[in-house]
């Protein structure tokens, strides 16, 4: 049997709401191949009384601070007791099938990550090609395919590890990334240092924040927080910091023509250099 530590980060949403906690609770019923050791990091303001009925399996830890995504992960990864650690956003769903797929896949590869298909709207968003800042479709990508080394992926649905993850150092997430940008990183690291991903058969439906333009100032604030993790993202010599400013520059001003836009480009720069 694998076993795994599983992350979860709960922000405003009651364990009994969150799309990811029920999916579990479906697949590790299911699922008999894998022994799943669940660690829920809540960052609402208030606890949830519903903890106390949580298996003993379970692991639920009250922050109350929001505290970034980077912080929550290196604090779990310390209490992971596991050769891989998989981490979901709050709102994820996937069948029970999904565990299975990459139970298999764990069995059948060896490899320092293991990556999911995620769909958005029925257009599948990750794993991607990461094109300098941006990602771009990664074409003949399939199920059963080891990565080329110019992908990121979404940090949700991520196999990650810990002997991959404590290479990196004693924080593995880079905690000057709050919320954008952590998944990226890793999977930078992970190229950098010649790591092996691998796609597994599995796939998730997330709602992706950053494609929703309904309410542009949401849309907006969203890109800032984007933007801001650009500058800790892609640091890696001068010309690279130097191209992420020029790109920021660039952003800003698409975002200011927009519209039904109504910041200013100086407002959305201090923000963004805050």
């Amino acid at each position: 049997m694998i076993s795994i530590d599983v992350f979860v980060v709960l922000y405003r949403r009651k364990i009994a709401e969150s799309e990811t906690v029920q999916s579990l609770l479906r697949a590790t019923t299911a699922c008999t191949q894998l022994q799943l050791r669940v660690q829920l990091w809540d960052n609402s303001p208030e606890a949830d009384a519903q903890a106390v009925i949580l298996a003993p399996d379970w692991r639920y830890s009250w922050n109350g601070h929001n505290a970034p995504l980077s912080v929550a992960y290196n604090a779990m990864l310390l209490h992971a007791a596991s050769p891989y650690v998989l981490v979901f956003d709050q709102d994820s769903r996937f069948e029970p099938d999904f565990l299975d797929a990459l139970c298999a896949a764990m069995r059948a590869v060896p490899a320092d990550m293991y990556v999911p298909r995620i769909a958005h709207q029925g257009r599948v968003i990750s794993p991607c090609r990461l094109r300098w800042i941006k990602g771009a479709p990664l074409p003949g990508v399939t199920p059963g395919t080891v990565l080329p080394r110019c992908f990121t992926a979404m940090m949700s649905g991520l196999c990650i590890s810990q002997r991959f993850l404590w290479s990196l150092g004693p924080a593995p997430f880079d905690e000057r990334l709050r919320f954008y940008g952590i998944d990226t990183r890793l999977c930078r690291e992970l190229n950098l240092r010649g790591g092996r991903a691998y796609v597994h058969r599995g796939t998730l439906d997330h709602d992706s924040a950053l494609r929703d333009r309904r309410d542009p100032e949401h849309y907006v604030q969203r890109k800032i927080w984007l933007m801001r993790s650009w500058r800790h993202v892609f640091d890696r010599n001068r010309l690279e910091r130097l191209g992420v400013h020029l790109y920021i520059a660039w952003t800003v001003l698409r975002l200011v023509s927009g519209p039904g836009r109504r910041r200013g480009a100086r407002s959305i720069l201090a923000e963004v250099y805050r």
